[in-house]
Parts: C-alpha cells; structure tokens; sequence
C-alpha cells in the first residue's frame, strides 16, 4: 500500500512543508520538545506570568484592606 508510511505514528504528517524533514527517532523527538521547553521557560514564557500573576492578587487585595481599615475608624 503506497499511501502507508513506514511507521504508524508519524507526526507531524509528511507533507511539503518544512515540517516533513521531521525524523522518524522518537528519542530525538522527546529530546527536541524537552529543549523547546526550556528554551521557553528561559525566554520568560512561564515564570514571568507566576510573578504576574501573583502581582495582580495584591494590587486586588489591598484597596480591600484598605477600605476595611476605613469602615473600621468610621464605625468605632
């Protein structure tokens, strides 16, 4: 059957893009996505958006201190 590929799990699919000189070692494939991930990582992709994130919850969470300390002068 022409239309088969030699291996059953070829991802990406061969096509004419530059995608389809993709290697058929799945090792190198592992390998390829673990550098990818550390390469983003060290690029600010995930860590910089914790700090941003833990950022925004303060800044939400002090006027809300804020006005209890208000509404507690007020009431006393």
């Amino acid at each position: 059957m022409p239309w088969k590929s030699r291996s059953a799990t070829t991802w990406p699919p061969r096509s004419n893009s530059t995608l389809a000189h993709w290697p058929d070692n799945p090792t190198l494939q592992i390998a390829v996505y673990i550098l990818a991930g550390i390469a983003t990582i060290e690029a600010g992709g995930l860590v910089p958006m914790r700090i941003r994130l833990r950022r925004i919850r303060q800044e939400t969470e002090q006027p809300r201190e804020r006005l209890d300390a208000r509404n507690a002068v007020g009431w006393s």
